[in-house]
């Protein structure tokens, strides 16, 4: 939890610096939009956001296939034959019985 709050805590610091020093004579124009620093800051969060979803997505993606490929593999092979039990590894009941 409290490296929550210190990322949070950095990342207001940090968007509070670009606007008032980095950004803060921006004033730019789009396809007829214009866009200040706030605009800006917010535009490139939006897009680190969707980048960081499509990587999720691909991540999740691979690994699900990964481990369909792994539970296939496995139902093909022979199911382990039984061991037997090594000597001297009997129940207490059996030693006990033994005994007497």
């Amino acid at each position: 939890m409290p490296s929550i709050l210190a990322s949070q805590l950095v990342a207001v610091i940090l968007a509070g610096f670009l606007a008032s020093k980095v950004l803060y004579g921006l004033h730019s124009t789009f396809l007829d939009l214009r866009f200040g620093p706030l605009d800006t800051i917010f535009t490139g969060v939006g897009v680190i956001a969707v980048v960081a979803n499509l990587y999720v997505l691909y991540k999740s993606i691979t690994a699900s296939a990964a481990f369909e490929a792994h539970v296939e593999s496995n139902a093909t092979q022979e199911p382990a034959a039984e061991q037997p039990e090594a000597p001297g590894l009997e129940a207490p009941a059996q030693t006990e019985a033994s005994r007497s």
